[in-house]
């Protein structure tokens, strides 16, 4: 359920909170109309205000990674979309998955002579997936800060979620590494083939937070944004006079 206030970016409610809040809102409602429409009054009737949301991270979209190069057991790395829930694009999350048979990832990933042509001759054996989420671009202002990514892979039980960044900017780092150790079977290939691993992004806003230590533009904008979003705006700029 989207959420829209006046001054702030809108968030989106999981059903359930939604239903939660809606008995609070039909109850404010009818102590509003019992109070003679008088708003103050009526709140201070209730436990707390329905409609109150503490600014925390909110969902900016999600990116699919699929995983069919699996099949051959090549590296993957892509740039991928960040998708809202209205189909906009939100920005790009940057991703790397490494397979590999040694218990680190090679430093050059595409030079990894141990490993097989294909993923079926890996039957049996214990591979090392290593998902890399190295960071994202182009987000949104008002979800700028504090911005992290999650996802689910396989068989997972509980979801893995990167550390948030600790800086207000548009093109966070996130410098994420994971390796997950997978016993290779039919089932694996079967997800390989036909599922993708989808990113959650998630990002909040607050003006107070600290800018990256790289900001250092001159002029006018010098402390107030990083080289990379100047670029960032001037593409903008540039796709809006076209």
């Amino acid at each position: 359920v989207e959420f829209t206030a006046e001054e702030r970016p809108v968030v989106m409610w999981v059903c359930e909170h939604f239903v939660d809040r809606l008995f609070l809102m039909r109850e404010l409602y009818t102590n509003f109309v019992e109070c003679g429409r008088n708003l103050g009054a009526a709140l201070q009737t209730v436990d707390k205000d329905p409609f109150f949301v503490k600014e925390e991270a909110a969902l900016i979209g999600r990116s699919t990674i699929y995983l069919d190069s699996l099949l051959y057991v090549l590296s993957i790395k892509e740039s991928t979309p960040i998708i809202d829930y209205k189909g906009k694009e939100e920005g790009e999350l940057t991703v790397r998955l490494v397979p590999h048979l040694t218990e680190t990832p090679p430093e050059n990933e595409d030079e990894d002579d141990t490993l097989p042509e294909k993923l079926s001759d890996l039957f049996g054996q214990r591979l090392g997936v290593t998902i890399f989420v190295d960071g994202a671009r182009g987000l949104p202002q008002a979800r700028n800060t504090g911005v992290y990514a999650k996802y689910s892979f396989f068989m997972d039980d509980e979801p893995h979620s990167s550390e948030p960044c600790k800086y207000r900017t548009i093109n966070p780092s996130l410098n994420y590494q994971k390796t997950h150790w997978i016993t290779v079977t039919e089932e694996f290939k079967k997800y390989v083939e036909k599922d993708g691993i989808v990113f959650e992004v998630y990002g909040s806003q607050d003006a107070t937070a600290e800018r990256p230590p790289t900001a250092a533009v001159g002029g006018a904008l010098a402390g107030a944004v990083t080289s990379e979003e100047v670029e960032q705006m001037r593409r903008q700029i540039a796709e809006a006079e076209q």
